[in-house]
């Protein structure tokens, strides 16, 4: 709708401006016309040389002017479409079909029978016996020795310091990873192995025995008594206070102020007036109050543990030992080899390839701070008297029973397994297939295209005529117009007023018209 109103007034204002400019032509008075409705007259001068003064404004005249106006008109036009149709059809095809047939024949194969066979053979048996052999040894032998002892003493005391820790923040994720099962599966095999049986003799053994006793001796100890002392410290407290400070804000205290604005409407040039606001930015210094912290010291009052050395004496029981000789039987246990055969079930493993979904659990490091008590000690250094036992060695001489075997080359009778062939004959049926060809027909549906002719509305962009009033300034000079003035120029000149106003266009005159507001150019020829 808007671009029909633009049309619309573009059409009026060519109409508007061919009549003007048909006005400014050579009528004998030499004005120009404006578009802006108003005309500029020069000398009402006759054209045929005379001057005369008399002319007296103008005067306003409705001229009739066809224009063109764009209208949406509906149509309609012929098309041409294709539409489908189903038809059913008949169509044969072949198959092939199998006939089975059965034949019987015959076929030799060899079979594996086992056999039991009997063969002798010699085997090693190791066979145990004992050997009284004469051994050295070496004892330690235990003295006591008293001896000054330096000995240093950690002495605790506590120290707030500062730290900085390391905190692992779990992340929950899930991963997909393929692992290896190991699946069982049971298989039954036949197993021969040694068995050693058993059997008891009685034997004499003598042996030393170290018989202990105990003796009370007396014995001063060094303890460490702990103690509770109170001792005063020193540490900062993070305190709060206020403080007033300055800040600066950014304010705008502008303003609205009227502007006078040139534009142009239809053509025409048009004094506007419009509110602007006009941006002010001021800085201002404003005072706000913070809270700051500051470090302070402050007294408190703790309980320390502190270890005093404290000699005391005791009674303390000292095992010593005295070495006695004794005579014991003893049952030795002795072993026979016998070779035994077992069918045992055997578990195997195969591998197998899976997937699963695991949740995996990762920390990510983050580093904090924190005060602690710390617990340090010093070193003093003191003195004691202790009882220190001390082994001396002593090589002696004992008899011992050792265990050896000899090798003995024994017979026994095996049973084996042997395999024979043999040869069997059996009857089978075998089945072949022939293709016999069968032919078939069958209906189906298929979509058959035809032509078919529709009327289809559409919509077209028509130029209308349509015949409007345009109001045309000429020249009042108070006199009565010529007959046929566009004719000839003495036909302009017999008037008394010496002008030719309110005639038509001289014939064969030619004007050109600038499209400026108010300034037309006057050329006819």
């Amino acid at each position: 709708m808007s671009h029909r109103l633009l049309g619309f007034a573009a059409a009026v204002c060519f109409v508007m401006t061919a009549a003007v400019a048909n006005a400014d032509v050579n009528c004998g008075c030499g004005q120009v016309a404006s578009p802006c409705g108003d005309p500029v007259v020069s000398s009402c001068g006759d054209p045929c040389g005379s001057s005369v003064g008399n002319c007296c404004g103008t005067t306003i005249q409705y001229r009739t002017c066809t224009v063109y106006e764009n209208q949406m008109q509906t149509r309609m036009r012929t098309v041409c479409r294709t539409k489908y149709r189903a038809e059913t059809r008949t169509r044969t095809y072949t198959i092939n079909r199998r006939v089975p047939k059965t034949e019987q024949k015959t076929r030799t194969y060899t079979v594996m029978v086992p056999k039991q066979q009997t063969r002798t053979e010699s085997y090693t048996v190791c066979v145990p016996y004992t050997e009284e052999v004469e051994q050295k040894y070496v004892v330690c032998v235990p003295y006591e020795e008293t001896m000054t002892q330096t000995y240093n003493v950690q002495v605790p005391y506590t120290e707030e310091v500062e730290e900085k820790y390391t905190v692992q923040v779990p992340v929950q994720s899930t991963r997909t990873e393929t692992y290896t099962v190991c699946v069982p599966h049971e298989e039954t095999m036949t197993q021969t192995y040694n068995v050693q049986v058993p059997y008891t003799e009685d034997v004499t053994q003598t042996y030393n025995v170290q018989v202990p006793y105990t003796e009370k001796v007396e014995q001063k100890v060094t303890v460490m008594v702990q103690t509770q002392e109170e001792r005063t410290g020193t540490r900062m407290v993070c305190q709060p206070y206020q403080e007033t400070i300055q800040r600066t804000v950014c304010r705008d205290t502008g303003s609205w102020q009227t502007q006078t604005v040139n534009v142009c409407v239809r053509g025409c040039p048009q004094t506007v007036c419009r509110r602007v606001w006009v941006p002010n930015v001021v800085r201002e210094q404003v005072p706000c109050t913070v809270t700051r912290y500051r470090q302070v010291p402050q007294t408190y009052k703790y309980t320390v543990c502190v270890n005093k050395p404290t000699t005391q004496t005791r009674m303390v029981n000292v095992t010593k030992c005295r070495t006695e000789t004794r005579t014991r039987t003893v049952k030795v246990q002795k072993c026979r080899t016998e070779q035994r055969t077992r069918n045992c079930t055997v578990t195997k493993m195969r591998q197998e390839t899976r997937t699963r979904e695991v949740p995996v659990t990762t920390c990510k490091t983050e580093t904090r701070t924190r005060k602690v008590k710390v617990q340090k000690c010093r070193t003093e250094q003191r003195t004691r008297n202790c009882t220190v036992t001390k082994m001396r060695q002593e090589t002696r001489v004992r008899k011992v029973q050792v265990q050896k075997q000899r090798q003995e080359t024994r017979q026994r009778q095996v049973t084996y397994c042997v395999m024979e062939p043999q040869t069997k004959t059996e009857t089978f049926n075998v089945t072949t297939y022939t293709c016999v060809p069968e032919t078939k027909t069958e209906n189906y549906t298929c979509q058959v295209p035809y032509q078919v002719t529709e009327q289809v509305p559409y919509t077209v962009c028509v130029r209308v005529p349509k015949t409007v009033q345009v109001p045309v300034r000429v020249p009042n000079c108070g006199c009565a117009p010529a007959n046929n003035c566009c004719g000839a120029a003495s036909s302009c000149c017999g008037n008394s007023c010496g002008s030719c106003c309110g005639c038509q266009p001289s014939c064969g005159s030619r004007c050109r018209l600038f499209r400026r507001c108010r300034l037309f150019r006057r050329c006819c020829r």
